[in-house]
């Protein structure tokens, strides 16, 4: 999952996007204390941000419908890549502005922090990281330069700076999503939690009125 970074912030995320093709995005931990996991990603050459609701178990975005949702973040994101890149549902970022047109939203090229080689104290750090609470870093028998260094909030990739980089002139990596059985989309209708100016919304390329789209709101907000 070289695409989920983790504690990233809505600020650093842009500064990594910054550049990217339409179609790049990444996942990271929500600001929002009652969401787990958002998406930021490019369109038209800016960086967007949603996030992505868990809901009964499974991953979707809101509204998106249940066939179209998934068990695991995984599953979640190889259907988004390969409803992409095969064209069966689209994704589309509308404005609230009158008469203007939605924009399609490529998911395409998953930015990945395995695209850097880290260095062997981050890996350490990573691994103990994935054994050790970090309310109990204090306890091991460590240097204090040392518990310092396992407490930073970012641990998936050693120094964001470094990586962005590195990345900078590189094409963005291509993402071979697992074949998926197309599915029939089921209309699925709720209150949003929450309403922007910009949503998405999900549409599924069978049906041949706007009138049965199907959508997943996906307010811009950074968090």
């Amino acid at each position: 999952m070289g695409w989920y970074w983790g504690p990233l912030s809505f600020q650093e995320a842009q500064i990594l996007l910054a550049k990217r093709p339409d179609g790049t995005f990444l996942v990271r931990d929500s600001g929002h204390a009652t969401y787990i996991l958002s998406l930021s990603f490019r369109v038209r050459g800016e960086t967007y941000h949603t996030r992505i609701e868990h809901s009964q178990g499974r991953f979707s975005f809101w509204s998106q419908p249940q066939s179209h949702s998934a068990n695991t973040m995984v599953e979640f994101i190889e259907k988004a890549v390969a409803h992409s890149i095969s064209g069966q549902f689209h994704y589309f970022l509308q404005s609230s502005a009158q008469g203007q047109p939605p924009v399609e939203v490529p998911l395409l090229f998953p930015l990945s922090r395995f695209q850097v080689v880290p260095s062997l104290r981050h890996l350490a750090r990573f691994t103990i990281l994935s054994f050790v609470r970090r309310d109990h870093i204090d306890e091991l028998p460590l240097p204090k330069t040392l518990l310092s260094y396992l407490k930073e909030k970012q641990f998936y990739v050693e120094s964001l700076e470094a990586f962005e980089e590195a990345i900078r002139d590189r094409p963005p990596l291509e993402f071979r999503p697992r074949p998926i059985v197309p599915e029939q989309v089921v209309n699925r209708t709720s209150t949003p939690r929450h309403l922007n100016s910009v949503s998405v919304v999900s549409q599924d390329s069978s049906s041949s009125s706007s009138s049965n789209n199907t959508g997943s709101t996906i307010a811009r907000n950074p968090s």
